[in-house]
């Protein structure tokens, strides 16, 4: 099949170049769950982690090998699977799920996360039950496979388009919807962890839609971020200024934040070069408590509470966990931590050469005040974007590319 829509999802591994490089993972309060004995690591999804060791294997959370090592490639968990190669049979690339099953297939061929299947007949995409029985119809020229969310994007006469599992187009190739690629065959474009999403139309109107294609116009916005946090939040733009929407569409904050929030667990935040905002979601317009970071921390945000920072001490960058305070979760600095988790609560560690135990109880952060001031009070904050790639103290992280979309 033509590629309709051509590009790469990029996936993380991280690579050593020092031998005695191990790694380890951490859990959010801070203990060596699984111990530094790992060549290469990647992240957790579900209960699962890709490893190194000699070879890539596949272990859970008390560090137990699900899979044995056999594989000289493994990705990180992308749609809830995991690209393996074996040596010399590169040609036919295998994928591992979370549940720990290995599947010697096309990737499209299991995606059964709504019950339905993408199937491609005489160059036409639809979608079968698992028994293989039409039931959306193959008049599609292209599409993806259904989330746990039950949506997926169709393309139809070089358009783009949102369909439901009961084959309900939700948002029509004719509405003017493009999405953002990456985003959308990541699984963040369309609603996977609240079930809404925001769609512009041609004439830069934007939508909020749920599953069922119920949606209401939101007037007087420049933007509004695709994804919906699981508690119905998301941000919005209007005359390069930043707010926060609800899932009905109606402006809990208004346009006045100057950074773009991020959602965390129980706040969510703003930031500059200096400083974090927190704001509870109880009472959204009022500041709760700022904290103060260090330098060389523009990448430091939070998840479930809990983040990674950088210190310049003895002479070299460490890394410790700390909360939303300040205080510091960690019992000693590590040579590096990696600073997103996937949400899994697990953080892989790269330990010092010679333990440096941390003996404050509290970081060297300003303790965060409680404060009434406005949203509208907050310093002159910049956008936050992520790095494509990191070297810390030997420990690069490189990229593996996939291309899902292409048949």
């Amino acid at each position: 099949m033509k590629k309709l829509y051509p590009f790469l999802i990029v996936l993380a591994l991280a690579n050593v170049s020092v031998a005695q490089n191990l790694h380890g993972f951490l859990n959010e309060k801070g203990e060596e769950v699984i111990p530094a004995s790992f060549e290469q690591v990647g992240k957790f999804k579900g209960m699962l982690a890709p490893v190194k060791k000699g070879k890539w294997g596949f272990i859970n959370k008390k560090g137990e090998f699900i899979i044995e090592p056999q594989f000289t490639k493994a990705s990180d968990f992308v749609y809830d699977f995991s690209k393996v190669e074996k040596e010399g049979d590169n040609a036919n690339p295998k994928y591992v799920h979370v549940n720990g099953r290995l599947h010697e297939t096309n990737l499209d061929t299991f995606f059964f996360e709504s019950g339905l299947k993408k199937v491609i007949i005489n160059n036409k995409v639809g979608w079968t039950d698992k028994a293989g029985q039409p039931k959306i119809p193959a008049i599609y020229d292209g599409g993806t496979a259904f989330k746990k969310n039950r949506l997926a994007l169709f393309y139809k006469n070089e358009k783009w388009g949102i369909v439901n599992a009961d084959g309900k187009v939700i948002v029509d190739e004719n509405f003017g919807y493009l999405p953002n690629a990456l985003d959308v065959l990541s699984g963040k474009s369309i609603g996977p962890r609240s079930g809404f999403f925001s769609v512009c139309d041609a004439a830069k109107h934007y939508y909020i839609f749920d599953s069922t294609g119920k949606s209401s116009l939101v007037k007087e916005v420049n933007y509004i971020d695709e994804n919906f946090t699981p508690n119905g939040f998301s941000y919005f733009e209007k005359n390069a200024l930043y707010g926060v929407i609800n899932t009905k569409g109606e402006l809990v904050v208004p346009a006045n934040l100057k950074s773009k929030p991020f959602f965390d667990t129980d706040y969510f935040y703003t930031k500059d070069e200096k400083k974090i905002y927190f704001y509870n979601y109880q009472n959204p317009t009022v500041l709760h408590h700022e904290l103060m970071i260090p330098e060389k921390n523009n990448y430091l945000f939070f998840e479930n509470g809990v983040g990674v920072i950088t210190e310049f001490k003895m002479g070299k960058n460490v890394h410790s966990l700390i909360d939303v305070n300040g205080n510091k979760i960690t019992k000693k600095y590590y040579n590096y931590i990696e600073n997103s988790q996937n949400g899994s609560g697990m953080y892989a560690f790269v330990p010092l050469q010679n333990d440096v135990k941390i003996t404050e109880t509290v970081s060297s952060y300003t303790p965060p005040q409680t404060t009434t001031s406005s949203l509208s009070t907050t310093p002159n904050t910049s956008s936050y974007n992520a790095p494509k790639t990191t070297t810390s103290n030997g420990i690069q992280v490189s990229t593996y590319a996939l291309d899902i979309f292409s048949e």
